[in-house]
């Protein structure tokens, strides 16, 4: 629902802007929820706020008069002007948006290209370095001479499957976001 500003606030179309604030300020004091008791009090109060906020800016008020003399949905448009290639008038610049946005991507794009190479680069670099540990774990509980007595070492090969299966999982992960 839209209110009349002027009538709210008591003024003609043509105040000045002193007797807007004047007749707002008298408002205010009336129905000001703190000294008024009326049920809807805080309502008015509300909409004398509004009235004054739009009122008293000037370009508000301008957009504001122009919507009352031509309805909500009539508002006149300024023409279009903007002359691009060969001085034709463009009706319709999605043409223009979507150049300058994969203008504006470009860069981007590249940057993403390169990030992914070398996210690959250094996936593949840790995994090999992953595979490299359980075989050097495989070979350190297999192939190694022992003395009676030593523990089998199990830790490079769980340090290089932890390793491995983390990565693996991590970048499962990365993929699915």
């Amino acid at each position: 629902m839209q209110f009349d500003y002027y009538k709210i606030l008591s003024v003609s179309r043509d105040a000045s802007d002193e007797q807007i604030k004047k007749s707002f300020y008298n408002l205010a004091k009336i129905y000001h929820p703190d000294v008024c008791k009326l049920p809807d009090a805080k309502r008015r109060f509300q909409q004398i706020n509004n009235a004054y906020q739009v009122l008293n800016d000037p370009k508000k008020r301008q957009w504001y008069d122009t919507k009352l003399k031509y309805g909500t949905y009539n508002i006149p448009k300024k023409p279009y002007t903007d002359f691009r290639k060969y001085g034709t008038k463009v009706r319709d610049n999605s043409y223009y948006s979507a150049y300058e946005n994969t203008r504006r991507e470009g860069p981007v794009n590249k940057l993403k290209i390169e990030k992914y190479i070398s996210d690959k680069f250094l996936f593949a670099s840790l995994f090999i370095l992953g595979i490299i540990t359980i075989i050097l774990g495989l070979i350190d509980i297999f192939f190694k001479e022992k003395k009676e007595g030593d523990p089998i070492n199990f830790y490079g090969l769980l340090f290089g499957i932890v390793f491995t299966s983390l990565l693996i999982y991590g970048w499962k992960m990365i993929k699915k976001k």
